[in-house]
């Protein structure tokens, strides 16, 4: 799995990770970038532009596929029949493409709102439980396919502390990770002492800390409730477009 920076982009122009070394630095970047996520609520990988990729993902009769991270491009939807086999065809049809709406939105206003939408307004997704196969590039990225600056900046901080920590623990307050396991996000408390599990960690609530956490949370998945549970604002800021290719 990646990490969110590369040693050369995380120590330029930053005097407060100056002597934090390259090796150092490999032993949290990418534990710091699975917190991200986990506090975030997306998966592994998504503040990078993805390859080509497909995902398998279910409909419940209404306007929207709910995908796994936001979509950049879709450059073909399929209804299967199942996840095909070497002797099993999965695809039942390839969607029409003037059927859907690709919104990938515009970072960094509404970039978490991105999915796919049946068109016209009237037209429903068939319900169903991994019924559609969306093939195309995917990420919580900015317009140039990059990793959000924020994000950049939140790492810096969780690397710094996650540093700091190893030599004064109290550098984190009480509810603040101490140590963690990627594998299995095992966590351990600490800072003025008490202990916690990973059933209470919250997104956006995680570090304590608003440096961190304030900023992740403008990074958190759409509500599932569809457009309804959009606010007025964040409904006039839809864009129309068909589809949104960054280059």
């Amino acid at each position: 799995m990646a990490a969110y920076l590369d040693y050369s982009t995380f120590s330029t122009g930053y005097d407060s990770v100056a002597d934090i070394t390259s090796s150092v630095f490999a032993v949290f970047a990418t534990p710091a970038s699975r917190l991200i996520d986990l506090i975030t609520g997306w998966p592994p990988d998504t503040f990078v532009l993805s390859s080509s990729e497909s995902h398998y993902v279910d409909s419940i009769g209404d306007r929207f596929l709910r995908l796994p991270k936001p979509p950049v491009t879709v450059t073909q939807i399929d209804r299967v029949v199942t996840r095909g086999t070497a002797t099993v065809s999965e695809v039942l049809e390839t969607v029409d493409d003037s059927t859907y709406l690709a919104r990938t939105r515009r970072y960094p206003h509404d970039r978490h709102l991105a999915r796919v939408e049946a068109y016209p307004k009237s037209r429903r997704w068939v319900d169903g439980q991994e019924l559609y196969k969306v093939t195309g590039t995917f990420g919580f990225v900015d317009e140039g396919g990059n990793t959000p600056q924020e994000i950049e900046d939140v790492l810096r901080r969780l690397i710094r502390l996650m540093v700091d920590a190893q030599a004064d623990p109290d550098e984190w307050r009480r509810g603040s990770v101490m140590s963690f396991t990627t594998d299995n996000f095992s966590y351990s408390f600490g800072g003025s002492g008490g202990s916690g599990s990973s059933s209470a960690i919250r997104p956006g609530t995680l570090t304590g800390l608003a440096e961190i956490d304030g900023v992740l949370a403008m990074f958190r998945p759409a509500p599932k409730g569809g457009p309804a549970s959009r606010s007025p604002l964040t409904k006039r800021g839809m864009d129309h477009q068909r589809l949104v290719t960054y280059t």
